[in-house]
């Protein structure tokens, strides 16, 4: 219940601070619409980790399967088409494209599988 509340008050500061920002009355303060998706980004996440949605099953990986994405911090639950299964969090430095066989057990069937880690501070231009 603490992590839920502590949450909703950053949820609500990030919000607040993007309100405080856009109507400062200086002419020089502009939010950038990428700035303003990134902010709705992270307040959808903290909502998503109150409710204890923050895990994402990747089922079924197999020789065959190329590539998983996934959010710098999220935790994944990666299993296999052989009824193995690791968890692995995403906590990468910027962006990064790992190699399966590297973060899984080393008796995981993980096949040529690579992870591409997206960190979504990356994305936010400047202009």
């Amino acid at each position: 219940m603490l992590k839920r509340h502590i949450a909703i008050l950053i949820a609500g500061g990030l919000l607040g601070a993007q309100a405080n920002l856009a109507g400062a009355g200086d002419s020089n303060v502009v939010i950038l619409p990428a700035q303003a998706r990134y902010l709705e980004e992270r307040v959808a996440s903290i909502q998503a980790e109150t409710r204890g949605d923050i895990y994402k099953t990747v089922v079924n990986i197999t020789a065959s399967t190329k590539y998983v994405n996934s959010e710098r911090g999220e935790v994944l639950v990666i299993k296999n088409d052989k009824g193995q299964s690791f968890t692995w969090k995403a906590d990468t430095f910027g962006e990064a494209d790992i190699p399966l066989k590297a973060i899984a057990p080393t008796d995981f069937a993980a096949g040529q599988t690579r992870v591409f880690v997206r960190h979504p501070a990356a994305h936010i231009s400047g202009g």
